[in-house]
C-alpha cells in the first residue's frame, strides 16, 4: 500500500487510513475527514529520491549490491543517522527511496556531493549518483 505524506505545520497528513508500516497500531479513523488522517505519529521525516548513476549518468541496478562492502552497505552507511525505512528497486532503474529522522536530515545536496564522492563501490561507479528531497514515500 503506498502511503502518501504531506507536511502541514508540525504535523504529517497521511492520506490513507490503515496501518503504517513499521507502526504498531492503526490510525484511529476519527482523527481528520473524508478518509485524511492527521496526526502526530512521531518525530519528523524527511524522504530522499536517490537514482544511483555512473559518471555518464546511465543509471546503475544496485538491487543485487546488498552484502557488506556492497553498494547498499556503503550508501547506507554514508547516510545520515536514523534510516527508517527504504525501498530499492529491483531494476535497471537505480531507484532507491528512503525516508530518514527529518531532524537531523542534511539536505539533498550534501548528501549528493557525499555519495558522488565515493567514486567506485564494489566496481560500481556510483559518482554520477542523484540525490532529491521527496515528498513522498512509496513502495510498490
Amino acid at each position: 500500500m503506498a502511503i502518501g505524506v504531506t507536511k502541514s505545520a508540525n504535523y504529517y497528513t497521511v492520506g490513507t487510513v490503515g496501518k503504517i508500516s513499521g507502526y504498531n497500531s492503526s490510525l484511529p479513523s476519527s482523527y481528520g475527514t473524508a478518509g485524511t488522517v492527521s496526526q502526530n505519529i512521531g518525530a519528523s521525516v524527511a524522504f530522499f529520491h536517490i537514482v544511483v548513476k555512473n559518471s555518464g549518468g546511465s543509471a546503475r541496478d544496485v538491487s543485487a549490491e546488498t552484502g557488506q562492502g556492497g553498494v547498499l552497505d556503503v550508501i547506507f552507511r554514508n547516510l545520515p543517522q536514523g534510516i527508517l525505512a527504504y525501498f530499492v528497486t529491483n531494476s535497471s532503474a537505480g531507484l532507491i527511496d528512503i525516508v530518514v529522522d527529518g531532524v537531523n536530515a542534511p539536505q539533498a545536496a550534501a548528501v549528493q556531493a557525499q555519495l558522488q564522492a565515493l567514486g567506485t563501490v564494489n566496481s560500481i561507479d556510483i559518482s554520477g549518483t542523484t540525490v532529491a528531497l521527496a515528498s513522498a514515500f512509496s513502495c510498490s
